[in-house]
């Protein structure tokens, strides 16, 4: 439903962009589609915006990043810096 909706879609993981991608082929083969990743470095306070948290969902590692499953990914999206100020 959100694909109709929308110009780009980014996956917090390469499980959720896998089982997405057909989806995404099929309904909508022009959106772009990016990958998710975490910095794993922290410089917020609140945990939930701590992307080297544990358990977080914030993208992924760099042990984790698979340049293998790559094909139709156009763009990365790094979280970083969340609630901070241009000094940070």
């Amino acid at each position: 439903e959100l694909l109709g909706y929308s110009d780009h879609v980014v996956f917090n993981s390469f499980p959720q962009w896998l089982r997405f991608k057909p989806l995404v082929a099929a309904l909508k083969p022009d959106v772009q589609c990016g990958i998710r990743v975490n910095p794993e470095h922290s410089e917020v306070k609140t945990a939930i915006y701590d992307p080297c948290g544990r358990f977080s969902r914030l993208g992924v590692t760099r042990r984790e990043f698979r340049p293998d499953l790559l094909d139709g990914i156009s763009g990365l999206h790094f979280h970083n810096l969340c609630e901070l100020n241009a000094d940070s």
